[in-house]
């Protein structure tokens, strides 16, 4: 029994792997790393576009209350701004 258990137990060195195996393996880590840029990358690009989105809206939005303000009453909206032109970063 104690022979059994010391042929299935995964030996406490490695050896090195071959020559073609390296070369897979190398291959196999550029090609992750490869993936995880892209990913990485189209992540930002989303982000940005939710970014550009959401500050167009909120300048249509602040625009749209600038127009109903000046409609309903001109002299207040007058005194506030007319919000077309402040909004830029």
């Amino acid at each position: 029994m104690v022979e059994g258990e010391q042929s299935t137990k995964s030996p406490k060195t490695r050896k090195k792997p071959g020559k073609k195996r390296r070369v897979q393996l190398r291959n196999r880590v550029k090609a992750a790393e490869i993936a995880k840029e892209n990913e990485a990358e189209k992540r930002n690009r989303k982000n940005r576009e939710r970014k550009i989105k959401r500050r167009q809206k909120a300048r249509e939005e602040k625009a749209a209350k600038a127009a109903a303000g000046q409609a309903v009453d001109g002299d207040i909206a007058m005194a506030d701004g007319d919000g077309s032109s402040g909004g830029e970063e």
